[in-house]
């Protein structure tokens, strides 16, 4: 999924109509709509300030704008892949079922991943158990580790 598509998403969670987030972002109000169209279509690509500009008036982390693509399955793999290099994330068929294990790898990165994916756990559980909203979920994972350095 392309950062054009995440920003068209996440400014229609936020109700805002494309000139609201422009003028939002410092646009004139002439021309805000037409730059976040620009944006949502994909003809242009926000540099790294604007995207920040863009996380903060949206209420997000940047990193919900950046994700790699998505757009086939073969993209996904890739991810995994990688995903596989660096964390240490593997395959595994249990019961006939496939899923992926996060496992112990001893490594920095893969001790990380694993602490990351027991947090998303717990807020599943908590949103599944109706400890919280869906909204509260939402927002969590829109804003997860907002302002942290990795």
């Amino acid at each position: 999924m392309k950062t054009c598509n995440r920003l068209r998403y996440f400014r229609k969670r936020r109700n805002l109509i494309q000139k609201e987030l422009g003028m939002m972002l410092g646009f004139r109000e002439s021309c805000a709509d037409v730059r976040i169209a620009q944006y949502e279509s994909g003809l242009r690509e926000p540099r790294e300030k604007l995207r920040a500009a863009m996380s903060d008036a949206l209420n997000i982390s940047p990193q919900a704008l950046t994700i790699h693509s998505l757009a086939t399955t073969t993209s996904l793999m890739h991810l995994l892949f990688a995903i596989e290099d660096i964390y240490g994330l593997t395959i595994e068929c249990r019961d006939g079922l496939l899923f992926l294990n996060p496992g112990y790898t001893g490594t920095s990165a893969g001790n990380n991943l694993l602490s990351c994916l027991a947090e998303w756990y717990e807020k599943r559980v908590d949103l599944l158990r109706g400890r919280i909203t869906r909204e509260e979920y939402d927002d969590w994972r829109y804003n997860y580790r907002k302002g942290q350095k990795e």
